[in-house]
């Protein structure tokens, strides 16, 4: 019995840091707004914890499943996501600060083609290249300082061949990019 509560106070202790993590970045866009470090402390545990059910649950949650999981996280009904990867495309335009014009050249395609994303959702056949570049979005997001992200992912740098990171996945490059990227984070490998 004494292991629940002790369980219990690891996650207050857990959110807590979040949260104070999230109050304590001055560059923060929402910095100066009490409850917008409780909704990003809330947006990275969400995506943990989805991360977590993948691991646990790989024959049932994909990738382009984010939406769907963060709205039952929210307490809406499994069915009411009417438009899975939308809120994924709109964490891609404000982290990497992209147009709609910007985030349909990553995909190859039109404005326009974005905006009917939006209102009939994301093809399947797009999915697994939205989480990919979902998931470099939110590990910059996790590691460098938020302001300084779009300047980042539009300077050429020669690890890239030259390319911006931009370039690259509109190069249809994201996944290399994503592994570059991890192993640049990778604190063990480099000490």
């Amino acid at each position: 019995m004494s292991a629940k509560p002790e369980t219990s106070g690891r996650k207050q202790r857990l959110i807590r840091e979040l949260i104070d993590d999230a109050r304590e970045d001055p560059t923060s866009p929402g910095a100066d707004e009490p409850l917008r470090a409780y909704a990003d402390a809330l947006e990275n545990l969400t995506r943990w914890l989805f991360e977590a059910a993948r691991e646990e649950l790989p024959d049932v949650l994909g990738p382009e499943d984010f939406d769907r999981f963060a709205s039952m996280a929210a307490g809406a009904h499994p069915g009411s996501v009417a438009h899975p990867g939308t809120v994924a495309l709109d964490r891609i335009e404000r982290l990497l600060d992209l147009s709609e014009t910007e985030v349909g050249a990553l995909f190859g395609i039109s404005r326009q083609a974005i905006t009917s994303w939006r209102a009939k959702g994301i093809p399947r056949s797009r999915q697994r290249r939205l989480a990919d570049i979902m998931r470099i979005a939110d590990l910059l997001h996790l590691r460098l300082i938020p302001d300084r992200i779009p300047g980042i992912v539009r300077t050429p740098s020669p690890a890239y061949g030259g390319r911006t990171m931009l370039e690259m996945i509109a190069d249809g490059e994201e996944q290399e990019l994503l592994a570059q990227l991890r192993s640049t984070f990778d604190w063990a490998r480099t000490a």
